[in-house]
């Protein structure tokens, strides 16, 4: 399990009886309570490359206004940059829920042009958790490691871009043309365009360009992506 952290004073709200049953249930997270916490809640962010986390502010529904926004002020100023991430969710811990929207749409309206931090909405104590560990997914889909694709082997360049009876590029022309093309597929988009071809013609001379372009326009594109494929 995630080891992930909660202020300890979350126990003093009324809420607790139903958030903190529903944090001890998390088959994810194991919460542990921390007096020196500046948030609620601080999940770790297991996507990033270097160690982050989320740091979470639960607003309440019930809560004044003026208290509301003392708490995001001071919330705020603990705000880094860096690879840490901060929310703030508005929780419905009232029977209707349109208290909650009304302080949703009252917060992203005075807070537009200043807050660092996103602000979510759980229409109930239950869902606090879950709606926050949808946006952690979300986050990760667009913090997640993309590794750089593999370079071409030069030895398959040298074969994949001439046909017998002309030779096989030279080692040296491969090595050119790896650098310049990072695959297959941008390979044969530089044979296609003017751009591409002027290119190939700068660092490897006319006839060998030629010869590159005449290959790939020999219908071997299907042929080669079959070979991969496979």
């Amino acid at each position: 399990m995630i080891h992930a952290k909660f202020s300890v004073l979350l126990r003093s709200r009324p809420e607790w009886r139903t958030l903190g049953l529903a944090l001890v249930a998390s088959t994810t997270y194991d919460f542990q309570e921390d007096e020196a916490c500046d948030c609620d809640l601080v999940m770790p962010l297991a996507a990033y490359k270097r160690p982050a986390t989320l740091n979470v502010l639960l607003l309440w529904s019930t809560d004044p206004m003026a208290s509301v926004e003392a708490r995001i002020r001071s919330f705020l100023l603990e705000t880094k940059q860096g690879t840490d991430r901060y929310v703030i969710a508005v929780v419905n811990n009232k029977g209707g829920s349109l208290h909650a929207f009304q302080i949703f749409s009252s917060l992203q309206s005075l807070m537009l042009d200043v807050s660092p931090a996103p602000i979510l909405i759980a229409l109930s104590i239950e869902s606090v958790l879950p709606t926050i560990e949808r946006y952690i997914q979300e986050l990760h889909k667009n913090f997640e490691i993309k590794l750089p694709p593999l370079p071409m082997p030069t030895t398959l360049v040298a074969h994949a871009c001439t046909t017998a009876p002309i030779r096989p590029l030279s080692p040296h022309d491969a090595n050119i043309l790896t650098d310049l093309c990072h695959s297959i597929r941008e390979l044969e988009e530089a044979t296609r365009t003017s751009s591409g071809r002027e290119q190939l013609a700068e660092y490897l001379g006319p006839a060998v360009t030629k010869n590159i372009v005449d290959f790939w326009e020999d219908e071997w594109i299907g042929s080669f992506d079959h070979v991969l494929n496979c």
